[in-house]
């Protein structure tokens, strides 16, 4: 969660002890002392100005109970944050951009209304979109400049990368044919092996339990409606579903290809918020392997502008139960995002199994890698790799999959 939302949620918190009073729980006080310090850090996020001592000093004296992470947020907080492109000339010019572009700081209302939520390298193309917008326009007076534009979104790209090589979350390499493992530093990393198709890139922990929890529960009752649906044509797997997003679903229908009941349109929101955190991930991590692999700078672009080329019925959410498998084979695309949404103590049996490139086959030779990650990991390889996913004995096994390609007009 971002430092708002714990603030939020603290006052939620605060709000609900006042009516029940239980030995040894958190005092109201405590817990309203605690937001106010993630709401310090929240102001400090968009602005730079912040006591950082003494905020992180109220959140970890106010939490006895759990890990508050201080140290990394010191980390954050004490980066050369730059200010708000903000110029309070807070106006809209009918002519520029049909009225849709601040003509101060040239960020649209989307870019302004969530900044203080968005991750550094998500300002730092928001600011780069900006100078484009002044390359195209007339100056106005007293409007923020492109040089002091792009001074800032290069201090956000800096600040993005620090962060991650920092250790707010490290990507794995694992070699499919024999399972070694290398911490991956985006910029030494060798992607040839990964280019070639053989190893696989990991990040555990992306996406938080909480933002699970809906869309995990959401994917059971569709399931529960759609046991019987097929996967594709002539091919019925009663322990398999797979959901697809509502765009998919509608693509899938011009092509009269079968596909389950869609996500309600909250849950479908949310799956597609958390596909855009990944792709912002490997655009800010990856960027070299973005662009030797793909040809393209900023899969976040493609995916808003819808430029990228899915496969049938994809985004989806597959959900596995008894008897449950995905048969082995390769995607077709030029890139495979895995989602994992179940942890592996929610199922018996099943996981991700993979074939390096000179396997004589899956018939004839038994996968070489398997992986069953935590919920939360992200996992990403290219589409002629050859996987399946294994038969659950019992329970639930759910994982996003979204394999992709710019498409011609990208």
């Amino acid at each position: 969660m971002e430092p708002v939302e714990k603030y939020y949620a603290l006052e939620d918190a605060a709000d609900r002890s006042m009516a029940a009073k239980f030995d040894g729980a958190v005092e109201e006080n405590e817990l309203r002392s605690q937001a106010q310090g993630w709401l310090q850090l929240s102001k400090g996020e968009s602005t730079g100005e912040i006591d950082l001592d003494e905020a992180s000093d109220i959140i970890q004296d106010s939490i006895p109970y759990e890990d508050t992470k201080v140290d990394i947020i010191k980390k954050e907080m004490s980066l050369d944050f730059p200010s708000t492109p903000c110029t309070r000339i807070c106006r809209y010019n009918k002519s520029f951009f049909d009225g849709n572009i601040c003509i101060g700081c040239f960020r649209d209302v989307h870019e302004i209304s969530n900044w203080s939520s968005m991750a550094p390298i998500e300002k730092s193309y928001a600011l780069e979109d900006a100078i484009d917008r002044i390359q195209d326009s007339e100056y106005f007076a007293g409007s923020v400049t492109s040089e002091d534009l792009r001074r800032q979104a290069q201090q956000w790209a800096s600040i993005s990368k620090v962060g991650y090589e920092e250790g707010l979350g490290k990507w794995q390499s694992i070699d499919i044919k024999n399972g070694n493992e290398e911490s991956v530093v985006s910029s030494t990393f060798d992607y040839t092996s990964f280019i070639e198709g053989e190893s696989i890139l990991v990040l555990e922990d992306l996406i938080s339990t909480e933002e699970l929890t809906s869309i995990k529960v959401a994917a059971d009752e569709i399931q529960a409606r759609n046991s019987s649906e097929r996967m594709s044509k002539g091919l019925k797997n009663e322990g398999l579903v797979r959901i697809p997003l509502i765009d998919a679903a509608q693509r899938a229908s011009k092509l009269n290809t079968p596909f389950a009941d869609t996500f309600p349109r909250d849950i479908d929101d949310k799956l597609n918020t958390i596909l855009s955190k990944v792709l912002d991930r490997l655009d800010s991590d990856h960027e070299r392997l973005i662009e030797r692999l793909l040809s393209c700078h900023r899969l976040q672009n493609l995916f808003k502008n819808d430029m990228l080329q899915f496969s049938s019925r994809e985004p989806a959410v597959n959900v596995y139960t008894k008897g449950g498998s995905f048969r082995p084979h390769e995607d077709g695309q030029q890139l495979t995002v895995l989602i994992y949404l179940s942890h592996p103590t929610e199922f018996d049996g099943g996981g991700t199994a993979f074939w390096p490139q000179d396997s004589r086959g899956h018939r004839v030779e038994d996968p070489s890698l398997i992986i069953a990650p935590n919920a939360g990991t992200v996992m990403i390889f290219r589409g002629d790799v050859t996987h399946s996913g294994l038969q659950i004995n019992h329970g639930r096994r759910q994982v996003f999959v979204a394999s992709f390609s710019p498409s011609k007009k990208g």
